[in-house]
């Protein structure tokens, strides 16, 4: 088969090195794909691209091929560590990381939903001191991308109608969308342009497939749905209309991490999920698809003869079907992620995270703070900067600051006490005056959660006091988590 037809568009290698390059971006994915293309516009500059992968072909090109081409070598294939907690039912136990190996990285393998972020999620990193991030400073920039083809946002201010990228409503539209959005209505929920500036923290995302036919068997294949499983939940309404509603949960409490592995640069890191180990999490996403079967229940569905698959999930027969504690068992069992993982390069000065809690000592008296987070500071990106004031010598804290973490282990309840410096007579030094920090949220510590506070204390028995109200944050850079209770709904005739 010739180049011509097998690829989309066919990419010349590069066939001598320079010797130095301007700008050399590494990874040909959504972003430096497009970067290395706005820096070769500048005739000027000399830019190097480098990508680990192959070119597209035409199969990438058919958005409904998204799963099949994430079979394929354009894949890495990524395997977080196993769970007790998330993926427990799916293949070896763990979930699925598809990630782009290939030019265009990882948008040539997902499924072309052209999302944005809600308002407060770029606030929250101008907040966090990224100037030039909020969303208004961003808006231009989305629209000078945009080509919208949508009708009835054509008058929108938030959207624009010239740039390289098409947006458009799906040309397939289902009656089922249809009654989905009146019962949303009915339930009080507004139709909105979700990439404008309202923007819900949970949404439920309705597919017409199902898990009960030929196409979506490829993709519970895909997602490590393992071939009893199927078999035992779907077999029976194979070849019935289906269709599923997913609650996505935008804003997680939990926190994974990455680490490397080996000191080989060719070994996979070690990737930690950490789905669901915040209780909240599973509480809200319960909540998720106790929506759904509200919606699934209501006037607009049952025109259609619809009703609830009551075959229970492998692994959950023994709770009570629809209880809590039944749909709690389902979300460890099949619960996944959208792919998009996200956080592993914090943005922001070091103020904005657990940095500015770091410390040395003034002129060498005394023995250097430690900070004990510092090694895990992008896994609990702070939403809004340390609150404190410090004249003389900035970011140092004097020989007689304290730096403390007070609060309890999520996991047992018992109680935490980390001191950062050794106790002394709580003088200050003259030219260093320190206003008392406290930044309270939820750490990852010694290989556990703790929720609790850091404190930066002007002498060392300040410290000793109770710690303030612990205030649970919520991160602004999130793993968009699914709970993939695929409830489908039968259209029966």
């Amino acid at each position: 088969m010739g180049n011509d037809i097998y690829f989309s568009q066919p990419l010349r290698d590069t066939v001598e090195f320079q010797s130095q390059y301007d700008f050399i971006v590494v990874g040909a994915g959504s972003a430096g794909a497009a970067v290395a293309g706005r820096l070769a516009e500048v005739s000027d500059f000399s830019v190097l691209l480098l990508e680990a992968g192959q070119d597209e072909t035409i199969l990438t090109d058919v958005p409904l091929s998204a799963s099949l081409n994430q079979l394929t070598g354009a894949n890495w294939g990524y395997k977080p560590e196993p769970s007790k907690k998330a993926c427990v039912g799916l293949k070896g136990g763990v979930c699925n990381w598809p990630k782009g190996r290939v030019m265009g990285g990882t948008s040539v393998l997902n499924y072309l939903v052209f999302n944005r972020g809600h308002r407060k999620d770029f606030d929250g990193w101008a907040a966090a001191g990224n100037t030039g991030w909020s969303y208004n400073d961003v808006l231009p920039y989305f629209k000078k991308l945009e080509n919208v083809k949508v009708p009835q946002l054509k008058d929108s201010r938030y959207r624009g109608m010239s740039g390289p990228v098409s947006i458009d409503y799906s040309p397939f539209q289902t009656k089922m969308l249809t009654s989905f959005l009146e019962t949303g209505q009915r339930l009080g929920y507004k139709i909105n342009d979700p990439n404008a500036d309202d923007y819900p923290d949970i949404e439920i995302v309705l597919g017409t497939g199902g898990l009960n036919n030929d196409d979506s068997r490829a993709i519970g294949n895909l997602l490590g749905i393992p071939e009893e499983f199927y078999k035992k939940t779907y077999g029976p309404i194979l070849g019935k209309h289906s269709f599923s509603l997913v609650p996505v949960l935008m804003k997680t409490r939990s926190r994974g991490r990455i680490t490397l592995r080996s000191k080989n640069p060719f070994h996979w890191p070690k990737m930690v999920h950490n789905y669901n180990e915040d209780k909240e999490d599973v509480r809200t996403l319960v909540e998720g698809i106790k929506l759904c079967v509200k919606i699934a229940e209501s006037e607009s569905f049952k025109k259609y003869g619809a009703h609830l698959n009551r075959i229970p999930y492998r692994g959950c027969e023994n709770e009570i079907f629809g209880s809590d504690k039944y749909w709690e068992c389902c979300i460890r069992q099949i619960g996944s992620s959208l792919q998009h993982q996200a956080g592993t390069c914090k943005m922001g000065p070091a103020i904005s995270g657990i940095d500015c809690f770091k410390c040395v000592s003034f002129n060498g008296a005394n023995k250097g703070c430690d900070d004990p987070f510092h090694n895990n500071f992008s896994t609990a990106v702070l939403e809004s900067p340390c609150m404190g004031g410090r004249k003389g010598r900035d970011g140092l804290f004097p020989a007689t600051s304290c730096i403390k973490i007070a609060g309890y282990y999520d996991d047992t309840g018992e109680t935490i006490t980390v001191r950062g410096c050794a106790l002394d007579s709580g003088t200050l030094t003259t030219d260093t005056e320190i206003i008392r920090m406290s930044h309270c949220g939820r750490f990852y510590y010694d290989n556990r959660y703790v929720h609790g506070c850091l404190q930066s204390c002007n002498d060392a028995d300040a410290c000793n006091a109770a710690p303030p109200h612990l205030a649970i944050f919520v991160n602004h850079v999130t793993l968009a988590f699914v709970a993939l209770v695929h409830l489908l709904l039968l259209a029966t005739r």
